[in-house]
């Protein structure tokens, strides 16, 4: 099935980016207490892994910078904060992305994401589960738009990553 994301679609270059699917995540706990992640994704642009690294703020592992210094994507490069918002460590995280502030320190909603991750994407989540996902976005996140998460496909043209590849 699905993962879904909450994107600003105002802008053109967010609707390309967040065109994807099969978008798979694959996460390993380095010795260094940094947690390298392998993404795989399809875009307009055909199959592709980006290598990169989540690194924990102290004392708050739940706030995280996430880069991928080898991106040929510039945005992706730069670390950019990656906040786990709500999770059941079982089969979803709700993530929050805030990637510009406003002077007042509250994020600028065009640059905002959000997403939710599943631990197993071939399953739907139960509703309570969703309904559950939904309020918290609600209640915790600011996201100024009345835009619905939207599943980003899984038609499995991409191959599964193989981590002893990167």
């Amino acid at each position: 099935t699905k993962d879904t994301g909450l994107f600003p679609f105002q802008r053109t270059l967010d609707m390309l980016f967040y065109s994807v699917q099969d978008h798979k995540h694959f996460y390993q706990l380095q010795e260094d207490g940094n947690i390298k992640q392998i993404t795989s994704t399809k875009s307009l642009f055909g199959c592709s892994i980006e290598v990169g690294v989540l690194q924990p703020s102290a004392g708050e592992p739940a706030k995280m910078a996430s880069s991928y210094p080898g991106s040929w994507v510039p945005v992706l490069k730069n670390p950019s904060p990656v906040w786990v918002i709500s999770t059941d460590y079982t089969s979803y995280a709700l993530v929050y992305s805030c990637r510009k502030q406003a002077p007042d320190g509250t994020c600028l909603p065009k640059h905002t994401v959000s997403w939710i991750l599943q631990r197993k994407p071939d399953e739907e989540l139960p509703l309570e589960t969703l309904e559950k996902i939904h309020q918290i976005a609600d209640e915790r996140l600011c996201l100024e738009f009345d835009e619905k998460f939207k599943a980003m496909p899984r038609n499995k043209v991409c191959a599964d990553i193989n981590i002893e590849n990167h």
